[in-house]
């Protein structure tokens, strides 16, 4: 309880302006997008970069339908798009990862979606890196560095490398430098204020990127619907975290934390609406069900199928708002 507490003390203040870039209707900020050194699109641990982000190693995953990973990862996927998980072979085989890595995939398929034009799925893109930075700074305020480093590291080595060409083609600057920068703090343990400039700074950068979209992405409907592709990023990864209610996975378990609580700060920001409060209401009682705290428990009587429903109920609220 002590953990959860801090985590939503910390989330409050987070500045998502996913919507408030949007509503702005501002022109985008002129700039490179020049990446960082990045090994891969997805597949968080070592490896090799390859187009459809799996790097090498030892590791099995679940529902694999393109290429096949070989990466260092540990954890269970549940049939993701592009797998979760690695995996040496394809198809759909269930196992155990092994290894340092996490095996995720946040975000593929805002990855393999053209960010370039898809506001959606840039946009997204964008959400899941809050997500991880915030669930990775209140892990560091927490003292547990270890953990907060793998979270702060994800944005630059692989989520980011997805986005850079978007950011270029969208007129709006790179944010690599922040990244390396938040990251190279964590990487020394620095003092937590020092790492928490770094963060917002990160934060800032992230804002200026999101007004790289066409002024209708401010409308609560399109808002909604943000929030629904995040949460549904957040099953994904929870899927891979808890299996048969036990365990697997405390990397992807605060993964899943960090983007519904950035969904949740989403509808919070919109426009009151009896839509924008029954979601509040919704992702609110869903943060306090399934986690318990930062750390997760050896077992939870929860899983994924909870934010897959809850992401259904989020698209079915876009639709009222757009009616």
């Amino acid at each position: 309880m002590k953990n959860r507490t801090k985590y939503w003390a910390g989330i409050s203040t987070l500045t998502l302006a996913t919507a408030a870039g949007c509503s702005t209707g501002q022109g985008p900020a002129k700039g490179a997008a020049d990446a960082p050194v990045v090994e891969s699109s997805h597949g968080e641990g070592e490896g090799e970069g390859h187009e459809d982000g799996h790097g090498e190693g030892e590791g099995e995953g679940e529902g694999h339908e393109e290429g096949h990973g070989e990466g260092e990862g540990e954890g269970e996927g549940e049939g993701h798009e592009e797998g979760h998980g690695e995996g040496e072979g394809h198809g759909e085989g269930e196992g155990h990862g092994e290894g340092e890595g996490h095996g995720e995939g946040e975000g593929e398929g805002a990855v393999h979606a053209d960010l370039s034009h898809d506001d959606l799925a840039y946009l997204t893109q964008l959400a899941l890196m809050r997500g991880h930075l915030q669930v990775g700074l209140e892990l560091y305020q927490a003292g547990h560095f270890a953990e907060a480093r793998t979270h702060m590291k994800h944005p630059e080595h692989e989520l980011y490398a997805a986005i850079a060409p978007a950011l270029s083609d969208r007129g709006v600057a790179s944010f690599a430098p922040q990244l390396n920068d938040l990251s190279a703090a964590a990487e020394k343990q620095a003092s937590y204020e020092v790492v928490k400039a770094a963060y917002d700074r990160v934060q800032q950068a992230i804002s200026l990127s999101e007004s790289g979209v066409a002024a209708s992405n401010s409308k609560p409907a399109e808002k909604m619907k943000l929030a629904a592709a995040v949460v549904r990023e957040a099953a994904n990864e929870y899927a891979i975290a808890v299996v048969d209610g036990q365990l697997k996975n405390a990397h992807e378990y605060q993964d899943a934390l960090g983007f519904t609580g950035v969904a949740l700060v989403l509808v919070e920001g919109m426009t009151p609406s009896s839509e924008s409060t029954e979601a509040k209401t919704l992702l609110g009682t869903a943060v306090k069900s399934l986690w318990p705290g930062l750390i997760p428990p050896s077992t939870l009587k929860t899983e994924a199928g909870q934010l897959h429903g809850l992401a259904a109920k989020l698209d079915l609220l876009a639709v009222a708002l757009e009616g």
